[in-house]
């Protein structure tokens, strides 16, 4: 897919070795998984926060006052 995040394309390779001797185990490919999931997290709140901070809401909100 044109979007997917270089890491994943790389875990994914890793994954499909036909050789098993080769391939990432199991334990290794969740850790690896949960971190990329975790940092995306990270990013996605760190995004929504600039956007708050930036006041890019301020118009959305209704004054206690009406």
């Amino acid at each position: 897919m044109n979007q997917t995040p270089e890491e994943y394309l790389k875990l994914y390779k890793l994954c499909w070795n036909p050789d098993p001797d080769v391939r990432t185990p199991i334990n290794k490919i969740f850790t690896k998984l949960g971190k990329m999931s975790d940092s995306n997290n990270e990013q996605t709140n760190n995004n929504i926060s600039s956007v708050i901070s930036n006041d890019g809401f301020g118009s959305l909100f209704i004054p206690d006052n009406l």
